[in-house]
């Protein structure tokens, strides 16, 4: 090698390292232990030349291989074999593998570009101007990254925002803004997705930050990270490697736990380039010796412990004030492993528990301040007040009961634990059942949290987009009273959005029928673990046993599998 300057690893071809030999102006090609394997391109203009900068590659996940030549203006496309198949007429700089195979690239602003095996353009992201329109992309280079089920999440860093896209290119939704609060991505300049599935960005924003977001763009947490810091790649198993910008690329790495306790600082040359999923190595650029120096993981990481307790708040007491429709309401909340909580409360008329009678309390109705104890930061193991002016959300005083919602960082709208079946094919699904009762905790979760897509209907009950009912009230009996009580039911359009938004479709009768199966005859299912350990390659799965198949549940109890496997 003689000045190498990009580098990536070809899963599909048993984890090829690829080599951009910048000196010689080729691509070298190396089988996972560093023999030789090929070498194709020569100085030049020819079908099969390079110029003297190629600076980026990507290998889609057919190994389909994109390789930038700078000075000539073009990215040559190469398949998992070695064999040329032409030319993109565009130089990128920016590249990640996409769906289905593609290419997803920029050169420097305002758009990324979807491109197929054969190097055809498949469709753009942005446009040929910069906007920040719902699919326009902002001034500043745009970074991608595609999940398992093809959806596409942009860094819009010309706009300090993410953008999420279906596997066709279509907008579906985004979030962030160019404010420096919790949650906002001003400075933004990476992103990524963690082991978890959550979105996770870094923030240039002195220090520099990672922000963790769900899939759909719920604030979850932030950390700061040393300020001279930037993030080079993050392990399968959530640890990062840093590269220390402050003192040149070549200084060093520092490699971080999940959870940002430093695991080590390694003065590895050149610093971190790329990282194989599969073995745990680390590549690094050696140019002062002309060579590639691969770094074998010799330490073991335990995973940051994922948020397992849930939150307990509690109402402590209300009391309606005597000179004015004024009720104050102090609230509690135990978490044992969160400091602060996010935190919503709502009124219930006449004793009722069902959602068409219930209020939000809302941000803007509280006096003396209070506001400040609704929403996101609520430290738990504190007394909170919120004082709810009634009489101005248009609320007639009575018998109203309120109950506190409490939310931690663990992500997602509801805890739902998968076991997976082995068998061809293997069944993901989950242990126990989503009940009418999960779901209705759900629901006012949202409403507390004011959801842009829903509505009340005239008699409080929940709507959709176009609105379509969401949920029903009848009156079922209560167990402990034996008289009918008003309850909230989900219909099945609100069943099937709210599963859409949980990440989930309800499970097939065959694959229920499995699972039971399964149970009965004892064969092994898996789950996998919160706590992880790992030296190189590790097992995901440890064997488990169980999957409640009880018959005690009525007709809306569903099991549900992942829409993501």
């Amino acid at each position: 090698l003689s000045s190498p300057s990009a580098l990536a690893i070809n899963a599909a071809t048993r984890n090829q390292i690829v080599v951009a030999d910048l000196g010689n102006q080729r691509i070298e090609i190396f089988a996972e232990d560093g023999t030789f394997a090929s070498s194709f391109g020569r100085p030049g203009k020819a079908v099969d030349g390079f110029g003297a900068n190629c600076y980026s590659m990507c290998v889609a996940a057919d190994g389909t291989l994109f390789a930038n030549d700078q000075d000539n203006k073009r990215t040559h496309v190469y398949s998992s074999a070695g064999q040329f198949i032409g030319f993109i007429n565009d130089s990128y700089l920016a590249m990640a593998a996409g769906p289905n195979n593609t290419l997803l690239a920029s050169t420097t602003a305002k758009h990324i570009d979807a491109i197929s095996s054969s190097g055809a353009l498949q469709f753009q992201i942005g446009g040929t101007t910069a906007g920040s329109g719902d699919g326009q992309l902002g001034d500043g280079t745009p970074r991608a990254v595609t999940d398992s089920s093809g959806n596409i999440y942009v860094a819009d860093v010309g706009n300090n925002r993410v953008q999420i896209f279906d596997s066709s290119g279509n907008f579906v939704r985004k979030f962030g803004s160019a404010d420096s609060a919790p949650g906002q991505l001003a400075g933004l300049a990476w992103i990524g997705l963690a082991p978890s599935g959550q979105v996770v960005v870094e923030n240039l924003n002195n220090p520099n930050i990672l922000q963790y977001f769900t899939k759909q763009g719920t604030f979850v947490s932030r950390q700061n990270l040393p300020y001279t810091k930037l993030v080079s790649a993050l392990g399968p198993d959530g640890v990062w490697y840093l590269s220390d910008v402050a003192n040149n690329s070549s200084a060093g790495t520092t490699i971080l736990a999940p959870d940002l306790p430093s695991i080590a600082t390694a003065t590895l040359s050149g610093g971190a380039v790329a990282l194989d999923a599969h073995s745990g190595a680390l590549y690094t650029f050696d140019s002062a010796n002309k060579r590639v120096n691969v770094w074998r993981r010799g330490f073991r990481t335990l995973g940051a412990v994922a948020p397992k307790l849930v939150p307990m708040p509690s109402v402590i007491a209300t009391a309606q004030r005597s000179n004015a429709n004024v009720i104050d309401i102090d609230y509690a909340v135990t978490d044992g492993d969160s400091s602060a909580v996010t935190v919503g409360v709502a009124a219930f008329k006449n004793g009722s528990s069902a959602l068409r009678d219930m209020t939000v309390v809302t941000a803007g109705k509280s006096i003396e301040g209070t506001d400040a104890h609704l929403g996101a930061n609520q430290p738990t193991g504190q007394v909170r007040r919120v004082s709810w002016d009634a009489a101005a959300a248009g609320v007639t005083t009575g018998n109203l009961v309120f109950e506190v919602f409490a939310h931690d960082e663990r992500p997602g709208l509801l805890d739902i634990e998968f076991v997976t079946l082995p068998g061809s094919p293997a069944l993901t699904i989950s242990r126990i059942p989503i009940t009418n009762a999960d779901l209705r905790a759900v629901w006012a979760w949202l409403l507390v949290q004011g959801d842009p897509n829903l509505t009340r209907d005239g008699t409080g009950e929940i709507l959709g987009p176009g609105g379509v009912a969401f949920t029903a009230t009848m009156n079922d009996i209560d167990l402990n009273t034996g008289t009918p009580a008003p309850t909230t039911h989900t219909t099945d359009a609100g069943r099937a959005w709210i599963y859409a938004k949980l990440g989930v479709r309800e499970a097939t009768s065959a694959e229920t029928t499995r699972a039971r199966l399964a149970t009965a005859t004892g064969a092994p299912n898996q789950f996998t673990p919160s706590r992880a350990q790992q030296m190189g390659p590790r097992p995901y799965a440890v064997n488990e046993w169980s999957i409640d198949s009880s018959s005690n549940y009525n007709a809306e109890a569903r099991w549900v599998v992942p829409l993501t496997p």
